[in-house]
């Protein structure tokens, strides 16, 4: 239904904002003296900046993304030619050894050589029993796995995340390495050390019914939970009916006054852009009487004021769109801590009501569980999630918890209510400020 939508589709069908992609991986390059350092080349032609310009007549919305289009795209530091007077030559890859066919693995395990169910090295005919590594593993890791000795020698010589070499840290399961800045920790772990793609989900969804107890507990645990009973297909439809005219209204309404500028740069107390084609605007009909199923009579108001305490209110509502090829966002938490040494209990949460189902390709909220703990933003030690959560569910969590939302790679708009709950002492300053944002004008 959401991707028929005749509004949806005027509005949003093209918007995009520029950004440089991550370098691909790549060998670590060598620096050569260029035989040509001396020679001349011509002045590079400056971009021009081309001003923005208003649009006079009333035509239909999706002339939005013209608009938005105008700002250059700046290039990434990693994407700008170097400086220096010297050519960056890489060398060709060194093929990895091959293992001959006829060596296979050994029956038995090669520390005490007994039988049974064995870990085989993916670069030599070495097995092991679980039990007898160092460290003992408790499951078969996924992907490749290779003994100490082949450790070293099958690590890739680049960060999996931003491409480059340099000093690099080893997982202890997989073949990965990263830059210590690169995983956001301040100096290197001691002992046995997994990156994320390795590490145990630390929280799984409860697969029983809702039970207001059980959730709760997930919830101070790991600072997110799971409510499966939120909303019915006709109550999703109603909020999506309204979600599609309030988007269309405001990009109108942004076309019209020529404030396309103004909301890529800024944003107002009431509609901004989060990231390269992600938007975000409140819907303050969500808080109102014939919409009572998402507050005064909301299923999962129970579980929220059994998190918080029941003297609470609604901070603010909207809606969460992400279109198609919207970028990730940087990882993030919503709201501050309340005391500087030490941690509190929950004082405001965020509940995700998704209008379509949450699927991989559609770009879900990515979560960090139990980095809502004090002190445990940066490196919690855990793997990053996300809840495919289908259409009649809701997702809780932490304020505080570190979170992101992935890139859309559909085809189709991936809107998302949310509803934020806190105790009546908060006051949430930074999102949608008057003192920050101005007001949105309203059409004559």
């Amino acid at each position: 239904a959401l991707n028929g939508s005749p509004a949806m589709t005027r509005s949003m069908s093209m918007l995009s904002f520029g950004r440089a992609r991550k370098p691909k991986r790549s060998e670590e390059p060598v620096l050569k003296r260029s035989k040509i350092e001396n020679e001349k080349k011509p002045p590079a032609k400056k971009e021009v900046q081309k001003p923005l310009k208003n649009l006079k007549s009333d035509i239909a919305t999706q002339k939005l993304v013209q608009q938005l289009l105008c700002a250059p795209i700046r290039k990434s530091r990693r994407e700008r030619k170097p400086a220096s007077k010297f050519t960056i030559i890489y060398e060709e890859p060194k093929p990895r050894k091959k293992i001959d066919p006829s060596e296979k693995n050994v029956d038995l395990c090669c520390v005490c050589e007994q039988k049974g169910l064995l870990l085989c090295c993916e670069a030599c005919p070495k097995a092991f029993h679980l039990k007898c590594l160092n460290p003992p593993l408790t499951e078969i890791p996924q992907g490749t796995w290779f003994c100490d000795e082949c450790h070293e020698k099958e690590h890739d010589n680049v960060c999996d995340v931003c491409g480059f070499g340099g000093e690099l840290l080893c997982c202890d399961r997989c073949s990965l390495v990263y830059h210590i800045k690169c995983l956001g920790i301040d100096k290197l772990p001691e002992g046995h050390w997994e990156c994320n793609k390795c590490k145990k989900p630390a929280y799984v969804p409860h697969p029983g019914p809702d039970d207001v107890g059980i959730l709760t507990n997930n919830f101070l645990q790991y600072g997110l939970c799971c409510f499966k009973n939120a909303l019915t297909k006709r109550q999703v439809r109603a909020c999506l009916d309204l979600t599609l005219e309030r988007l269309h209204e405001a990009f109108d309404t942004v076309r019209r006054l020529g404030l396309e500028q103004d909301l890529i740069d800024v944003g107002f107390t009431t509609f901004k852009t989060r990231s390269r084609n992600r938007y975000d605007l409140r819907i303050d009909d969500f808080t109102k009487k014939e919409y009572s199923f998402l507050n005064k009579k909301a299923k999962w108001l129970p579980l929220v004021k059994s998190i918080l305490g029941k003297d609470i209110y609604i901070v603010h509502s909207g809606v969460m769109i992400s279109l198609p090829d919207s970028e990730t966002q940087p990882y993030h938490m919503d709201g501050p801590h309340l005391h500087e040494k030490k941690h509190l209990p929950p004082h405001c949460l965020n509940v995700f009501v998704p209008l379509v189902d949450l699927t991989p390709e559609r770009g879900p909220t990515e979560f960090v569980p139990t980095s809502q703990m004090f002190g445990n933003y940066w490196d919690p030690g855990v793997k990053p999630m996300t809840i495919n959560a289908t259409t009649g569910q809701c997702i809780l969590f932490d304020y505080r918890i570190k979170h992101r939302g992935l890139g859309n790679k559909s085809k189709d708009k991936r809107p998302v209510i949310y509803v934020t709950y806190a105790q009546k002492h908060y006051k949430d300053v930074k999102n949608f400020s008057k003192k920050r944002y101005k007001r949105l004008p309203k059409l004559h």
